[in-house]
């Protein structure tokens, strides 16, 4: 636990926090001054409040660096290096999993962590053994949240779509989406859970046409009078179409982005085009495109150094756009995106650094990791350029750690 406290502490000044800031709201300035002291036990679902409040992932605290040698550096490949991550959270959680007692709450977590590292290494039937486990204790278990529930069928999904078992995978994730959009349909959770359900469609064969199998038998069921058979069928069939057409907005997304990069050449001709498709869609009521587009006009304003032509349009952008609306239509995370570069540019760093942070956490629950990776290069920049070199480079770790997550 030292050397985690440490890298608690470390991180902690690197992101210019106090102790008392680090701990405010969930737990004590003793404790976080404990922890890093590496004389108190910090539980994982503490850890993942700091991690939060850090802007680091949890993995990267679990992981606290050992020192290195430079002749061990660069040697392995990022799978490697992946791999190896997932080996020493392990090995860690195992001996953790040593203390007596260990609460519920924390159960769980540990649990879940363990199953996620033995999926990337490679153990994936270890991961459903063990999910088992969690899932009957889980189902019997009245105080456990019903949020928690889901991130467990989540993970099982995850770690039959990689033994791997399409069908099998298809109902952890059908049951986890089920359950996170009963609590919050516009929730993180639940968009990553979409992702993970049109992965598995597309592997059963398609998400739309698996959709409309779907839809033909509730329609048949309920003309046979069988309403509950009917109601289950029509569910799955509106997430996969949900799936579906979550898939289909950021196919959109990247071939918008990728004419966008052609238009660069020429931004003023761009900046017309798109003050008429702007006037189309207005008149047309596609309010999600229309603030897309504003968006992309404001970026090639920045391109032509004209923040103030930027800021309008990203003020009109910023009227259609709401945060839940963001968090799951990554065309409208691009508001975001480009709200901080808007920032960053007129010399705000603290608020380039705050929607870049924002963008990137929704492009990353959406698993558009190119995007992600870009909304955090915006933050490493503002961070240099405010003079909080250990900042950025924080922010830079964490781009190499996002990037692999392509290959999982």
């Amino acid at each position: 636990m030292l050397r985690i406290g440490r890298h608690i502490q470390t991180t902690r000044i690197e992101c210019g926090l106090t102790e008392k800031q680090l701990a405010d709201g969930f737990c004590s300035v003793a404790m976080i001054r404990d922890i890093e002291a590496g004389r108190r036990f910090a539980t994982l679902d503490l850890l993942q409040n700091i991690a939060e409040r850090l802007n680091t992932p949890l993995q990267r605290l679990l992981s606290a660096p050992r020192q290195t040698e430079p002749s061990q550096l660069f040697v392995n490949s990022p799978e490697d290096h992946v791999m190896n991550t997932y080996r020493h959270i392990l090995s860690m959680i195992e001996k953790i999993e040593e203390f007596d007692e260990i609460p519920a709450k924390e159960w769980y977590a540990f649990q879940l962590n363990k199953a996620d590292a033995l999926i990337h290494t490679n153990q994936s039937d270890r991961a459903i053994t063990l999910l088992e486990q969690v899932i009957q204790r889980a189902e019997a278990d009245a105080a456990l949240e019903q949020n928690q529930l889901a991130i467990i069928h989540q993970k099982m999904g995850l770690a039959y779509y990689h033994a791997p078992n399409m069908l099998e995978s298809y109902t952890h994730y059908m049951r986890a989406y089920m359950i996170s959009a009963h609590l919050n349909e516009y929730s993180p959770l639940t968009s990553r859970i979409t992702m993970d359900l049109a992965r598995v469609g597309e592997a059963l064969g398609g998400t739309k046409q698996l959709a409309e199998q779907l839809f033909q038998l509730g329609m048949q069921s309920q003309e046979a009078n069988d309403l509950s058979r009917a109601c289950t069928y029509l569910e799955q069939a509106n997430a996969l179409y949900k799936a579906h057409n979550m898939v289909a907005m950021g196919h959109e997304m990247k071939l918008a982005y990728e004419a966008l990069l052609r238009t660069q050449r020429n931004p003023e001709h761009a900046v017309q085009e798109l003050m008429f498709t702007a006037k189309r869609l207005e008149k047309a009521g596609d309010l999600p495109q229309l603030a897309n587009t504003y968006a992309q006009k404001a970026d090639l304003h920045l391109n032509l150094a004209q923040t103030e032509e930027a800021g309008r349009d990203l003020l009109l952008a910023e009227a259609l756009v709401t945060e839940e609306m963001a968090a799951t239509d990554p065309r409208l995370t691009l508001v975001y995106h480009v709200r901080s570069r808007y920032h960053l540019l007129t010399g705000d760093y603290e608020q380039a650094v705050r929607f870049g942070e924002t963008a990137a956490r929704y492009y990353a629950a959406m698993e558009f990791h190119q995007q992600a990776t870009e909304s955090l290069q915006l933050v490493a920049v503002a961070y240099r350029e405010h003079g909080m070199e250990e900042a950025a480079h924080a922010v830079e770790a964490r781009i190499e750690e996002l990037m692999p997550a392509k290959l999982t």
